[in-house]
């Protein structure tokens, strides 16, 4: 089990594009099921995508460790709307499955809890399924999704933008 520490944002790890990247095997497609968002999984030809950093300079930092060593990183913080959302969740490459992006999840739902907010709320993409079914894993539920929301970076980007949420009680 990781150890998870708030670090202010400018000492927090430097995470380098292969410890951002991922393979990308299936395309999340999205489905609705008696008034639910419901996901599948279609295969797709392998191919490698990295996410650039994306979390602003005020948000709060938390870094899990695993044996001393930064092994993930949550960057989250309170939003308008009343959710404790989350910039951006990267777990390192060497670290991946084995529960860190689950217990960096978890602190995020407990930092709600924590700041007597709504829930937890984050987007990610179809491209992303391992991220997808983690959220399903931890209690989230597919609020909805945006098919443009990339094409201003990327004019014939296809990839679909999905925003899950997390209501504490």
């Amino acid at each position: 089990m990781p150890e998870i520490l708030s670090i202010p944002h400018e000492q927090a790890p430097y995470w380098t594009a292969a410890d951002r990247s991922f393979l990308v095997e299936s395309i999340v497609t999205v489905r609705m099921d008696q008034d639910l968002l419901r996901l599948e999984a279609a295969p797709v030809a392998p191919y490698v995508k990295t996410y650039p950093p994306d979390a602003p300079a005020d948000t709060e930092c938390h870094v899990a460790f695993i044996e001393g060593k930064a092994a993930g990183e949550l960057r989250c913080g309170p939003h308008w709307n009343g959710y404790l959302y989350v910039h951006d969740l990267v777990v390192g490459t060497a670290f991946r499955r084995q529960g860190v992006g689950a217990a960096l999840v978890r602190h995020a739902m407990e930092r709600a809890r924590r700041l007597a907010l709504a829930g937890v709320a984050l987007e990610t993409q179809n491209t992303n399924w391992p991220a997808c079914h983690l959220y399903e894993r931890c209690g989230f539920q597919l609020g909805g999704f945006d098919r443009h929301l990339y094409r201003a970076l990327e004019p014939a980007s296809t990839e679909i933008a999905l925003f899950w949420y997390w209501a504490s009680q």
